[in-house]
Parts: C-alpha cells; structure tokens; sequence
C-alpha cells in the first residue's frame, strides 16, 4: 500500500522491484525513451524535454495577437521555479 509520502514514479531496481521511497531518476527515464522510441522504429531522438507542457512556444511568439501569453503566465504554465530563466 502505497503511503503519502511514496513517490508515484518509484526507483525500479536492477532486479525489477520498486521502491516507492526512491524516486525514479532522469537518466533511467531517458534511457527506457531511448529504448523504447529505437524499437518502435522512430527515427528522431526524444528527450525528457519532450513531457513538459506543450503550447508554450505558440502562446508566447505566435498567436494572435490579443491572444499570446505573457511570459509571466508562460512561466507558471511551464512549471519554472523562482529564477528559473531560457539562458
């Protein structure tokens, strides 16, 4: 039974069981991308990247105008922390 503070994405370790007081990291994430887009056939190559909020681009540079986000609200929809910046 999981419990509040167990993460929903746990550490699976080398044998195959998960810990939900480990969270699952980055790289394993990206590695299990990489693999699974390779035999699915894909031919670009995904990242992490690829799972934050999307519309985020268009909001900011191409709506119309009237409609385009400020990068303030561009900001709090893509989840940036305090100082958090595109440099």
């Amino acid at each position: 039974e999981l419990q509040p503070e167990d993460y929903i994405f746990p550490h699976i370790s080398t044998n195959g069981i998960a810990d939900p007081t480990r969270p699952l990291t980055i790289d394993t994430v990206q590695r299990w991308l990489t693999e699974f887009s390779y035999a699915a056939g894909l031919k670009v190559r995904y990242t992490t990247h690829c799972f934050r909020r999307g519309g985020a681009q268009y909001r900011f540079m191409f709506a119309p105008i009237g409609k385009r986000w400020s990068l303030m609200v561009i900001r709090w929809w893509g989840g940036w922390s305090e100082g958090e910046s595109v440099s």
